[in-house]
């Protein structure tokens, strides 16, 4: 595979918040797994989403739409599903190519991700870290691309247009 240019938008690669064992067989079971699965999906979609958006704040037309698509209880199983896998796994499937431009865009105030977490994750799996490219979106969070997609875009399309994607951020990122 000839890859140029590898581009992580508020990389969350390791799970920060365990799921337990009985977490992921109670959420499982047919019937009891969708009642405990609906009764906390109001509560949990409400905090996802101010986390999520932290500093901003949605439009309601933002939050009814994602309100809606979260309070789902199969949403939240495959969330929880997949939040086990990431934990399992870890990160022995993720390969970064050899030679990739990697760049990295992330809110200044992501309240979502531990950044220093997630880049000690990170760093084993890039040859070389000098190489990377940051861009930290000032007075931005977690959820750039409903927040901040302008400036997301910007840093993407120069990146894709230019052998120096570190020149990329421009003012306010």
């Amino acid at each position: 595979h000839n890859v140029a240019r590898v581009v992580f938008i508020s990389p969350t690669l390791i799970a920060e918040n365990p799921i337990s064992s009985f977490a992921l067989t109670l959420t499982s079971m047919p019937l009891l797994g969708h009642i405990v699965l609906k009764k906390i999906a109001a509560g949990k979609s409400a905090e996802f989403i101010q986390k999520s958006f932290y500093p901003q704040k949605p439009s309601p037309q933002q939050r009814a739409a994602l309100h809606q698509k979260l309070n789902n209880p199969l949403i939240w199983k495959g969330a929880i599903i997949y939040k086990h896998q990431q934990q399992e796994l870890g990160l022995k499937n993720v390969k970064i190519p050899a030679g990739a431009g990697m760049i990295i865009v992330r809110g200044e105030l992501d309240a979502s991700v531990n950044w220093p977490l997630q880049e000690n994750a990170l760093r084993p799996l890039i040859q070389d870290w000098g190489n990377v490219a940051i861009h930290v979106i000032k007075k931005a969070g977690h959820a750039l691309p409903w927040t901040e997609p302008e400036r997301v875009a910007r840093i993407v399309r120069c990146a894709l247009r230019t052998d120096e994607p570190a020149d990329c951020g421009g003012p306010g990122s």
